[in-house]
C-alpha cells in the first residue's frame, strides 16, 4: 500500500469541505424551487426565467446555476441550464424511493443546529432527545424515510413467504415505533396489494397515529 501523503490528506478535507457547501447547494435549490422548475423543462431554463418564476435577484440566481455546474448537478444547454443525468428523479421527485431532497433539507434546518450545540453537550452530558425537537422535525424525519416505505411496501413486504395470506386474512395489526405515521404498517400493505383490516401505529410521544384514521380526524383535516 502507497504511503498516505499530506497533500492526499489535504485534498480529502477539502472534498469534505466541498461537501458541507454541496449540502447548502441543495437545499437552498429545493427550498426555492429551482428542481422542480428544471426538471419540467426538457431544454433547460435560463437564469433569468429562473428568477423571473419566483421574483428572484436573477445576478444570484446565475452564480447559484454556475455553481451547480462546477458540482456536476446541473450542466450547460445552450445558454440555458438543466439537472445533470438521473438527478430528476434524485433531486426532484418528492416521496420517490431515490429522492435525496428531504435529506438535505432536514441536514439544514435540524442537524447542523444540534452539531453547533454538541461541544456543550460534550462537557454537560446534556441530552436533546428526539421527541424534544418538535412537531416539524418529526415530519421532515418522515419525509426522509418516505422513499424507504415505498420499498418495503413493492419490495420487502411481497417476498416475506406466508405474509400475503396472514394480511390477507383480516388480522388486527400493532405498529410500535411508527414515527411520523407514514409508514403505517396497514397503509404500506395495501399499496401492496395486502388487505388488513386494522392497525393502530403508535410511537412514544403524546399524540400516536392510527391507520386508517377515525371519521372524525378525516373531517377535521388533522393528520396528527
Amino acid at each position: 500500500m502507497s504511503e498516505i501523503t499530506a497533500e492526499q490528506q489535504v485534498s480529502r478535507m477539502w472534498q469534505h469541505i466541498k461537501g458541507f457547501h454541496v449540502v447548502h447547494f441543495v437545499s437552498i435549490g429545493e427550498k426555492l424551487g429551482f428542481f422542480a422548475q428544471l426538471r419540467e423543462a426538457e431544454e433547460g431554463l435560463s437564469a433569468a426565467q429562473l428568477a423571473a418564476a419566483a421574483g428572484l435577484h436573477e445576478p444570484y440566481v446565475k452564480v447559484w446555476c454556475d455553481t451547480g455546474i462546477a458540482y456536476e448537478i446541473l450542466e450547460p444547454a445552450g445558454g440555458r441550464y438543466r439537472l445533470a443525468p438521473f438527478l430528476d428523479v434524485v433531486l426532484a421527485d418528492p416521496g420517490g424511493p431515490r429522492n435525496l431532497t428531504p435529506y438535505f433539507a432536514c441536514t439544514v434546518d435540524y442537524l447542523s443546529h444540534d452539531l453547533e450545540r454538541y461541544p456543550e453537550f460534550f462537557k454537560s452530558g446534556e441530552t436533546y432527545t428526539f421527541q424534544e425537537h418538535g412537531d416539524q422535525f418529526s415530519r421532515a424525519i418522515g419525509d426522509i424515510t418516505t422513499g424507504l416505505h415505498i420499498v418495503v411496501a413493492k419490495r420487502l413486504l411481497p417476498s416475506i413467504p406466508g405474509l400475503k395470506e396472514v394480511l390477507e386474512g383480516g388480522p388486527h395489526i400493532l405498529d410500535m415505533g411508527c414515527g411520523a405515521g407514514g409508514s403505517g404498517f396497514a397503509r404500506r400493505a395495501r399499496e401492496a396489494h395486502f388487505t388488513a383490516s386494522t392497525s393502530t401505529s403508535t410511537a412514544p410521544r403524546r399524540r400516536a397515529r392510527t391507520w386508517p384514521p377515525p371519521a372524525s380526524m378525516i373531517a377535521s383535516g388533522s393528520n396528527t
